[in-house]
């Protein structure tokens, strides 16, 4: 069920923290319940401006996987829990610079993101409230997502295309819901902010964001669904976008224009 944002209506669209955590934890919640309880996982480590773990829902709410995923991921967040996963700062509205997710145990990047040491990702975050902190609040999660599906394997770290694949659906499902706010004030301004950044993108961000609308459309069949996101994040191990595609989509080729999806009603 989506949540009344009619109180929001009175004042200029704006999100608390708070508020940005509910809406990506619960468009992916409704979307896929183990895909939001992985995003549950990482607000409970250190959502706020300081360091104290918070929760979103009791552990009898949590979905529970299969016995072996669920085994498994129950030791990896032992480990994931001994520390805040989170760097936020609340600026004011526009000043929202920052917004990287760091890998777990890497070093310094190429473009000079510190290194993390920490047996997790974390994301650094200048967080200002508006509808674009919220967006990619929630692709920065997708990010973290994936790293720690790679993590729970024992894989470590190494760039690629999926990366921003990955990074992309989750920031689509919570668009998609979003959209569908009962709020048409808050319906409209996600559309129009889903529209401008499919406009935006080029190059490598522009393919990457086509296959995970691609992606994303073949995962509204929900007999299929459980196994499009779980390839698609690692689950069962790094795939390429050519295999990826090749489950979700067979009958798309990188050769050939992915579509885009065009919003109507903009």
């Amino acid at each position: 069920m989506l949540r009344d944002y009619s109180a929001l209506q009175r004042k200029p669209l704006s999100f608390s923290l708070e508020d940005s955590r509910y809406i990506i934890a619960a468009a992916l919640n409704n979307f896929d319940p183990l895909l939001g309880s992985r995003a549950k996982d990482i607000f409970a480590a250190g959502f706020n401006t300081g360091t104290a773990p918070v929760e979103l829902w009791s552990d009898a709410e949590r979905y529970r996987a299969d016995a072996n995923v669920r085994d498994r991921d129950a030791a990896h967040m032992k480990t994931l829990q001994q520390g805040a996963r989170w760097r936020l700062e609340e600026v004011a509205a526009g000043q929202g610079f920052m917004m990287r997710c760091r890998p777990a145990q890497t070093p310094t990047s190429e473009h000079g993101d510190p290194a993390n040491p920490h047996p997790y990702a974390v994301i650094d975050y200048q967080f200002d409230g508006s509808l674009h902190g919220v967006i990619y609040m929630a692709h920065e999660v997708g990010h973290a997502i994936g790293d720690d599906c790679l993590r729970a394997l024992g894989g470590t770290y190494t760039p690629s295309k999926m990366d921003e694949v990955q990074a992309y659906f989750v920031q689509l499902t919570v668009y998609d819901h979003l959209c569908r706010s009962p709020n048409q004030r808050i319906a409209k301004a996600f559309r129009r902010h889903r529209a401008d950044t499919i406009a935006a993108a080029s190059g490598d961000r522009r393919e990457a964001l086509q296959t995970a609308q691609s992606i994303f459309e073949a995962a509204q069949d929900q007999k299929e669904r459980r196994s499009i996101v779980d390839t698609l994040m690692g689950v069962y191990g790094l795939k390429t976008v050519q295999e990826i595609l090749a489950v979700s989509c067979p009958t798309l080729s990188l050769a050939k224009p992915v579509p885009v999806y065009q919003s109507p009603n903009i």
